[in-house]
């Protein structure tokens, strides 16, 4: 553990450097059970290398009951504000976790409303954008949102499919067996959205 210490201390301004030595140092302190001082060098690890890396994987295993979820959320927007070209699955993890661990619908649709002023035409977190408002219940909200992105993005099975089960939830039926008929055209429907594909009006 000391070796990685002085490591980090040599390491200055260089962020892999230091990103590497706080990431041996979290997993050395998960190895002697000691889960605070792991947390403690793996959040500033996250900090550095945002999502998808080591430090990532192993800081969302001591995250919970001993590391609050906010914690995780604000390295990764840390990691934001700090990067001059942050990476669009960033903004698609920290609006997953709020939705999903901290049940904040409005605090992931405001990160997701982020990602897409830097990235407009990202389909992803416009996608992502639509899924939180139909889990917050805004539904005619949610059904402009993916009408638009089936316009948008018209070859993407996820938008049509997100359209349709939405309508089905609505229980608009018909409407949603128009939705699933892209589907087919795509070659991209599930046996039960093909036979719901044969139920549009015609």
């Amino acid at each position: 553990l000391e070796i990685s210490e002085q490591l980090l201390q040599a390491a200055g301004d260089d962020d892999s450097t230091r990103a590497w030595a706080l990431v041996a140092i979290g997993r050395q302190e998960l190895r002697a059970g000691d889960k605070a001082r792991a947390a403690t060098a793996l959040h500033d690890a996250v900090v550095i290398q945002g999502s998808g890396g080591e430090a990532d994987e192993l800081y969302r295993q001591v995250c919970g009951d001993e590391e609050p979820w906010d914690r995780y959320v604000t390295a990764l927007q840390t990691h934001l504000d700090r990067s001059n070209h942050p990476v669009r699955a960033v903004f698609l993890e920290v609006a997953r976790t709020q939705q999903q661990k901290l049940d904040q619908p409005d605090a992931a649709l405001a990160t997701l409303q982020r990602g897409l002023e830097r990235f407009p035409d990202e389909g992803s977190l416009a996608l992502a954008s639509a899924q939180v408002l139909v889990t917050a219940g805004n539904l005619g909200e949610a059904e402009q949102r993916y009408r638009s992105l089936t316009t948008r993005y018209p070859a993407d099975p996820a938008t049509w499919r997100g359209l349709a089960e939405l309508l089905q939830q609505e229980g608009h039926s018909s409407e949603a067996a128009l939705a699933v008929a892209p589907l087919v055209l795509l070659e991209a429907a599930k046996p039960v959205e093909a036979n719901l594909a044969k139920q549009a009006p015609r």
